[in-house]
């Protein structure tokens, strides 16, 4: 059992993305009905609900095998993967129009590998999302579950890929395409 896996299943509850943040990075998005959207670190599946919702085919992958049991009993329209991000990212065929990974991507070991594997799955146009909390607005002993924006933007410097960071609501919403 994973750190993940004893996080859910002592019912740790994770923080939601608002309706509100969630118009703002579709309104700044140009997706489309029936756009493929992958979500890395879906956990029991609320975000992924509710972009189906909204009319795109969602995949949703995580890599806790409890979060994704969940995520399955809520949604049979959205598909689920227990599987690391990596791992999926270089073994998957399809291409996404958006690739999101909320509140994860400080977790994830090899950044650059990540980056370079999630373009390798986006469409002509896509783009990746990332949502980190703002480094600043956290404490000393929280500080680990954010990005370093500055490690992250030099990364995708050497990859030759465009880097937006929006700063609202104490996260940070870092746009790559």
């Amino acid at each position: 059992m994973n750190i993940w896996d004893r996080a859910y299943q002592n019912n740790k509850k994770f923080r939601q993305l608002s309706f509100d943040d969630l118009n703002f990075v579709l309104e700044k998005l140009d997706l489309k009905l029936n756009n493929q959207i992958l979500e890395i670190g879906c956990g029991t599946g609320f975000l992924s609900r509710q972009l189906y919702h909204r009319g795109f085919k969602v995949t949703g992958i995580d890599s806790s095998e409890i979060a994704i049991k969940q995520a399955k009993k809520s949604s049979i329209f959205v598909d689920y993967y227990y599987q690391d991000a990596i791992e999926f990212l270089a073994n998957n065929q399809a291409k996404y129009n958006l690739i999101i990974s909320k509140y994860t991507i400080a977790f994830i070991e090899d950044l650059e590998r990540f980056l370079t594997l999630a373009t390798d799955n986006l469409t002509k146009d896509g783009q990746i999302l990332i949502i980190s909390p703002q480094i600043s607005t956290l404490p000393d002993d929280k500080k680990f579950i954010a990005i370093d924006n500055q490690k992250l933007t030099q990364i995708c410097q050497k990859l030759n890929l465009k880097i937006e960071i929006i700063t609202r609501n104490q996260d940070d919403y870092i746009f790559i395409g």
